[in-house]
């Protein structure tokens, strides 16, 4: 069964040359460089047709065409937000439950109590085996 979706880049691995791409809760995909169309970064749009088959873990999805798009994926996979945050041993955390990786953290030197807003994207927490949301970008609004 093929399907047509928009999804949004939320992670980037160089070294094994691959891109995730989440389009729905429990729907998404690895893509190898080789099928992409150019270089993709965090927060791209992409329009993809999907190819969705059944394994002992669930469904799984493959991507059979892939392309940028200037439309934005619904609101159950990215939206914005703005809050303050709570730092937690090198993490942030926002009031609104927005997880803010280190590496945000530090690139914007984000120090507890300050406010910031940005974007996030659907997020499966291993860990707590349960979906929320990580900033995939972030500005500062106040520092406090």
């Amino acid at each position: 069964m093929e399907v047509s979706f928009v999804g949004i880049v939320d992670h980037v691995n160089s070294a094994k040359k691959l891109v995730h791409v989440i389009f729905d809760r429990g729907v998404d995909t690895v893509i190898p460089f080789s099928k992409t169309p150019g270089r993709l970064s965090i927060g791209d749009s992409i329009n993809a047709k999907l190819s969705k088959s059944k394994t002992k873990h669930g469904s799984k999805y493959q991507a059979l065409t892939i392309k940028k798009s200037d439309q934005q994926p619904n609101t159950n996979v990215l939206k914005e937000f703005s809050g303050e945050v709570r730092i937690s041993n090198g993490l942030g955390f926002t009031s609104a439950d927005i997880f803010i990786d280190r590496k945000l953290i530090e690139k914007y030197e984000v120090k507890d109590g300050d406010t910031v807003s940005g974007k996030a994207v659907l997020n499966y927490n291993n860990k707590r085996s349960s979906w929320g949301w990580k900033a995939i970008a972030i500005d500062i609004k106040q520092r406090f």
